[in-house]
């Protein structure tokens, strides 16, 4: 039985603020320096100081996860790029997340579907439950959350967008298929991670 871990409800796609702390590591600084940096001059201008130890937790278990080459591409190229890369490393980091993307979504291209249903993630989410004795010890409050959290990560990575289906009874999502530059593809292949590039760009594994 698959265990699925409940951290995403404190952890959006946090774009800019990866980028922000990405770049002094890029610059050749430890974690720990960064760390403190960041707690001393709240560099990635976070609303609540005193949570600041807890926001940077998931910035730094997903960049570790991102080679040199995807930390460069990540800081340097064009921003869709960017961002299927912060997407790739959240999907290494979190195990529901990435049940959601090669599950719901891929599958969804799969079987040519051009929109998800919020109906298919409860759907989805209920068979999670089933599976994860973890999801089922949570509140009905923080399984409604993490189907929110997954969703606007979703939207802000590119990859749906967000529309309305009977007045707004059964919220549909459209399906946007990423183009995927060779240089992610390539260094999705260095990091022996290649069906990242089948599941984000909808091509069969």
């Amino acid at each position: 039985m698959s265990d699925f871990k409940a951290t995403l409800t404190a952890e959006n796609f946090m774009f800019y603020e990866t980028k922000t702390l990405g770049k002094l590591i890029y610059q050749g600084k430890s974690e720990a320096e960064v760390r403190k940096m960041n707690k001393e001059d709240n560099l990635i201008k976070h609303k609540k100081v005193g949570s600041l130890t807890r926001v940077m937790t998931p910035i730094f278990r997903r960049l570790r996860v991102m080679t040199p080459s995807m930390l460069d591409l990540f800081l340097n190229e064009d921003i869709d790029t960017s961002k299927m890369i912060l997407l790739y490393s959240i999907m290494k980091t979190d195990d529901l997340f990435y049940d959601f993307v090669k599950n719901v979504y891929y599958e969804n291209i799969m079987n040519r579907k051009e929109c998800i249903y919020k109906s298919d993630v409860d759907s989805w989410y209920e068979n999670k439950i089933y599976e994860s004795e973890n999801l089922k010890q949570r509140s009905d409050k923080t399984n409604y959350k993490l189907k929110q959290v997954i969703i606007r990560i979703m939207i802000d990575a590119g990859l749906l967008i967000k529309e309305e289906d009977n007045k707004g009874k059964n919220t549909k999502y459209k399906i946007n298929i990423p183009i995927l530059r060779q240089t992610f593809i390539d260094a999705l292949y260095d990091a022996n991670d290649i069906e990242y590039a089948s599941i984000l760009g909808g091509k069969k594994i």
